[in-house]
């Protein structure tokens, strides 16, 4: 998989446009935005477990399992964050979510507790995906507007929060009967489909390499809170 164009060498930065509102920065927004989507649309989750006989325990415990994995991964692999080119990086941290949304389909017809699995793989991008293509855009843009960069990006999440669970009812009231467990199926393949959508359209992005430095500059996460709490 090669992340830099011909032209430059695959060690080079691409140079920040004077605008924030720039091709680069819409399409990223547009990759944000769709990964969003798809995890928002599992806020219906609770209910289609509820409708196959889950108590509200249940399907707590398997919302609850997305935080584990963030935690988990963002310990044991933080350090990865600055080990490829951010393009990639964030290519191979959406395929759990892009596995995540298959599993959810499979797992209609076999044991609720797959569902802690697609919840924890969904958990791996929320941890380490989602996270640097914030550093990726802060890449992309103007060093003087960086911080209206991020304000805008998670203009993006939060406009997904409130579409992604809409339209999946919007789906479920299309069905003969939106209160059967298989009315979920077409929601499921939708946000199947809007996160591959996703993955795709980060090849539309250029590449960014991170700045490269000594290793004891590229520390993971865990000695950086260990830092922190010991000050």
């Amino acid at each position: 998989m090669s992340d830099a164009p011909s032209s430059q060498p695959a060690d080079a930065g691409v140079p920040a446009p004077q605008r924030v509102l720039n091709a680069n920065f819409l399409r990223l927004n547009v990759a944000a935005f769709l990964s969003m989507l798809t995890m928002s649309m599992f806020n219906l989750l609770p209910y289609y477990l509820e409708l196959r006989g889950a108590s509200q325990g249940f399907y707590g415990a398997v919302a609850g399992s997305m935080g584990i994995s963030n935690f988990i991964v963002m310990m044991a692999f933080g350090h990865t964050a600055d080990r490829w080119s951010r393009r990639t990086s964030v290519f191979l941290y959406s395929l759990p979510m892009v596995a995540a949304s298959a599993l959810s389909i499979a797992a209609m017809t076999q044991s609720l507790n797959w569902y802690f699995l697609v919840r924890l793989l969904q958990g791996v991008y929320m941890g380490l995906g989602f996270p640097i293509m914030y550093a990726w855009v802060v890449e992309l843009t103007p060093p003087a507007r960086k911080h209206e960069a991020v304000a805008l990006f998670g203009v993006a999440g939060l406009a997904a929060n409130t579409l992604g669970p809409l339209i999946g009812e919007m789906i479920l009231n299309a069905q003969p009967d939106p209160n059967h467990p298989d009315a979920y199926l077409p929601v499921f393949w939708t946000s199947l489909a809007i996160m591959i959508g996703s993955a795709l359209s980060l090849f539309l992005v250029p590449s960014v390499r991170p700045p490269s430095g000594d290793e004891d500059e590229r520390q993971s996460i865990l000695p950086l809170l260990g830092a922190s709490w010991a000050g």
